[in-house]
């Protein structure tokens, strides 16, 4: 397969001319005929080593290393073409340095040469002077100079060959007054064609956002594409500068080059002018001024039938018939199109000739991006301190970004001037109670609902009933975001505007107030789900907590930093099924914060000690027995709770570590405590601990009376996270001492499992419902659900990877020792990567396989085992799946 050429790079853009109206007229014919063109046109792109990146619409995008077999490609492909009837292809070709990911292009040249074709007529190729340059001893015609829809200077364009066509597309040729840009329009190539449609179809449309969110140059691009469209020109007015609200009819009419009529009104000459007009007027920066606006427009509007209007304002005018348009920051780096990467990478090259994205400054310029929610202005802004920094340097000081972030161009807005002055340029729009709330939802560290809102920050001159006009206020004024769904409405602010808005709060006891207040309603919003946590409920109650867990952590951090009160433990003990599905990891992090806390409240500490002890127990079993540690010498001084969790977990360490007789007295012990403990959800994790304990060293007279106890908790509680718990602990031990119920039982866990999205969890059941199968001698059925087991793996929970394809090679050694002796090498190569030994049992059973495997293929085994040693990781779940499907269809 030919690779994409990199470096400079010359690009050949075509389309067929017309192709929307010969669908419309003529879709058979037109379908046909298409059949044809990309035959014609792919041929030519191959036979001169072009590499097609793009087939959007009616035509290709296609790189060439060399810009001669561009120019071959398009004149071979145009001969081809020629006579046609219906197709008439225009093309494009032009030469730059730009930036290719995954077999695709960014970069100003790409966008120029889409223009250049855009210019174009049915079969005329156009070329840059860069391209006419690198091919000597072309036939061309001169055409001169001309400013393409990408809105920069004017620039030279050659025709290829000597043909007669019409003048060119460009915006010297149509009448307007759209500014030339000096810096190249980046990405939003979909949000671009969808408002060409709106705008094209509706008399008012007005863009809205924050400031530096892009919307002038989006409407001017718009504005661009939408200019042969009418007869009487795109005409663009800015208000920036503007402060008095008579004078916005005039200062169109300047813009339209119209004069004043002595003792008419500016707004009447206005809408005489429109009246015969069809014509375009883009209304920049209105947010000031827009009860003006919308009083102008919309006379204008009622005046004329053929004119339209596209506004940028900060919050809609309010006219009859305003469509509006908000305007998203620049999408992520993991998107399909990297725009934000790509306008970091466009602006530093500005600022530093040469920059380059490479792999050693990728991850900044990425973080870079993120940190500042892909605001255009905020990335243009970063971009250009690579002069004297490196995008490392930046990403570190990204904490300062309002001061840091300064332009020297003295051509700019001065409230794009810095971050500082475009956030102040919004903030200033605001009345002083929106301010008030403004400042005081910095505190908010995620999304938020309105009803927090108006416990954290009313009082002190807002009264909570003025919190949601505000907010509301404030969304359209584009400081505030909605993220609305079916059932809720949510609000968050972008991390430059809750930076801006938490330096407002002047002094330190003014933001330790308001953080106060946020920490006390996320440490109650917790608190007060905690029965249904631990009971019935326990999905929804989850499901609210994990919405709000970026202000919960907040709430965590503070309620750890205070050691007067018992809030942190109780906060722990709250969020215990939170951690354990899904968030250990995160779980373990606050676990660190449990130790070595002053104790409050004993009770709460020795609790929390003991289900901060079953967290850690199987991942780091030596901090999981200083807690235990700690929860027994807490009680021995305290009696204040029985530590009968933690005596629990010190069962089941002692039973990991072969002391069967301790883990047994242990055991005894805990269920003795357990006996009188009034919470079930306590309790019952007593019970399930020792069941498995008790089970596991062999004790088994107490093992029906414990199932019975436990059953009848479970049923009692109503809880599912404890229901798909205890499932889990009965399935292993049941799958030993009763197989006939194993099946059921599991099938049972993975549905409980599935309803709570546990599934990283459901990757075992799924294993253990393959070995179920297996032992049945289904093994089309243990097939089944051993791909499941890896695919939910690979999905959810990479650390099960190893021991899904483990399952796999038991099953497929069945089929074919063979493909099992590989995937066995695969696999032992892929625990010595990741340093995954596996569990005691996974290695005995893989030994096992290795030497039954060796008998069976004799010589042969390490020629197989060594090929699949060699096999990277996605290589070998490839492999794995590709067996396992061939055993699920065909179980022989």
């Amino acid at each position: 397969m030919r690779q994409p050429p990199s470096g400079t790079v010359t690009f050949l853009f075509t389309d067929i001319e017309g192709s929307t109206r010969l669908w419309e007229d003529r879709p058979d014919d037109m379908r046909a005929a298409l059949i044809e063109h990309d035959t014609i046109v792919r041929t030519a792109i191959d036979a001169h080593a072009g590499y097609v990146f793009s087939t959007g619409g009616d035509g290709f995008g296609a790189a060439f290393g060399r810009a001669a077999d561009a120019v071959d490609a398009a004149r071979v492909a145009q001969e081809a073409l020629a006579g046609h009837p219906m197709l008439k292809v225009r093309m494009g070709i032009n030469s730059g340095e730009v930036h290719e990911r995954d077999g695709d292009y960014f970069g100003p040249p790409v966008n120029r040469t889409a223009r250049l074709m855009a210019a174009a007529h049915g079969g005329q190729v156009l070329l840059s002077a860069v391209t006419a340059e690198l091919v000597p001893g072309l036939v061309l015609q001169n055409l001169g100079e001309h400013r393409l829809r990408d809105l920069g200077s004017a620039m030279m364009v050659w025709q290829l060959g000597t043909g007669d066509f019409p003048t060119l597309r460009t915006l010297d040729e149509l009448p307007g007054n759209l500014p030339v840009q000096r810096t190249s329009f980046v990405g939003r190539v979909d949000e671009v064609k969808e408002l060409v449609a709106l705008v094209g179809s509706e008399r008012l449309v007005t863009l809205t956002g924050p400031g530096g969110v892009g919307k002038s140059r989006l409407a001017l691009q718009v504005a661009a594409e939408l200019a042969p469209v009418y007869r009487d020109g795109v005409w663009f007015a800015s208000l920036a500068s503007l402060a008095e609200g008579e004078l916005v009819a005039a200062t169109i009419l300047q813009a339209l080059d119209v004069p004043e009529r002595r003792g008419e009104p500016a707004l009447d000459t206005l809408c005489g002018w429109a009246r015969t007009r069809e014509a375009l007027l883009v209304i920049d920066n209105c947010e000031h001024l827009a009860a003006a606006v919308a009083g102008d427009v919309d006379a204008l509007l009622e005046a004329s039938s053929t004119t339209s209007v596209l506004a940028t304002s900060q919050a809609p005018l309010g006219v009859r018939g305003e469509h509006m348009w908000a305007v998203a920051p620049l999408s992520g780096s993991k998107s399909a199109s990297h725009d934000s990467v790509e306008l970091f990478v466009d602006r530093a090259r500005m600022a530093r000739a040469g920059f380059e994205l490479t792999a050693d400054n990728e991850d900044a310029v990425v973080e870079i991006c993120e940190r500042l929610d892909h605001l255009p202005l905020a990335i243009e802004l970063a971009a250009a301190r690579v002069r004297g920094m490196t995008p490392a340097d930046i990403a570190r000081r990204l904490d300062q970004r309002l001061r840091l972030f300064a332009t020297t161009d003295r051509a700019a807005p001065g409230r794009h001037r810095t971050l500082d002055a475009a956030v102040r340029w919004s903030y200033e729009l605001c009345d002083e109670t929106q301010r008030r709330v403004f400042d005081r939802l910095s505190v908010f560290a995620g999304p938020f609902k309105i009803d927090a809102a108006e416990v954290v920050v009313s009082g002190e001159g807002v009264e909570d009933w003025e919190v949601l006009d505000a907010v509301l206020a404030l969304v359209d004024k584009s400081l505030v975001v909605v993220d609305e769904t079916d059932n809720d409405a949510r609000y968050r602010l972008f991390e430059t505007m809750r930076q801006f808005g938490h330096a407002n709060l002047t002094t330190a006891a003014i933001q330790q107030h308001y953080r106060d207040r946020h920490a006390d309603y996320y440490i109650d919003f917790v608190l007060s789900r905690r029965a249904q946590l631990h009971g019935k409920g326990d999905i929804a109650a989850r499901a609210a907590v994990e919405d709000e867990l970026e202000n919960i952590r907040v709430a965590l951090r503070h309620a750890a930093d205070d050691h007067t009160s018992a809030r942190f433990e109780q906060l722990f003990i709250s969020l215990y099924t939170v951690w354990s599905l899904g968030r250990l990891v995160e779980g373990a992090a606050w676990v660190a914060a449990l130790q070595g806390r002053a104790t409050v409240d004993p009770a709460a500490s020795i609790l929390a000690l003991g289900f901060a002890s079953s967290m850690m127990l199987t991942r780091n079993m030596s901090i999981a027995e200083d807690l235990v540690q700690a929860a027994e010498d807490l009680w021995l001084s305290t009696r204040a709770a029985p530590p009968v969790v933690a005596i629990s977990v010190a069962s089941a360490t002692a039973m990991m570590q072969g002391r069967n007789a301790d883990a047994i007295e242990g055991c005894e012990r805990a269920l003795s405590m357990a006996s009188d403990e009034h919470d079930p959800f306590v309790r019952g994790s007593v019970l399930s601990t020792c069941y498995a304990v008790l089970a596991l060293c062999g004790s088994g007279n107490r093992l029906e009376a414990l199932e019975q106890e436990l059953t009848t908790v479970v049923e009692a509680l109503g809880n599912r996270y404890f229901a798909a718990a205890t499932s889990m602990t009965l399935v292993s031990i049941v799958g030993l001492t009763a197989p006939e119920r194993a099946g059921e039982l599991l099938r049972q866990t993975f549905v409980l499992n599935d309803e709570m999205r546990n599934h990283s969890s459901n990757s075992s059941v799924a294993m253990y419902l393959a070995f179920h199968e297996l032992r049945a001698g289904d093994t089309a059925g243990a097939a089944h659900w051993a791909a499941r087991s890896l695919q939910l793996a690979v999905d959810h929970g990479p650390g099960f990877i190893a021991q899904a394809a483990s399952t796999t090679v038991a099953i497929v050694k069945r089929r074919s020792p063979r493909d099992a002796a590989l995937l066995l090498g695969a696999l032992q190569a892929h625990r010595a990567r990741k340093h995954q030994p596996g569990t005691q049992i996974e290695a005995d059973r893989e030994s096992r396989q290795e030497m039954s495997l060796r008998r069976a293929l004799d010589d042969q085994f390490e020629v197989f085992y060594s090929q699949g040693l060699d096999l990277g990781e996605d290589e070998m779940i490839a492999f794995a799946f590709e067996q396992l499907g061939v055993m699920t269809h065909d179980p022989t």
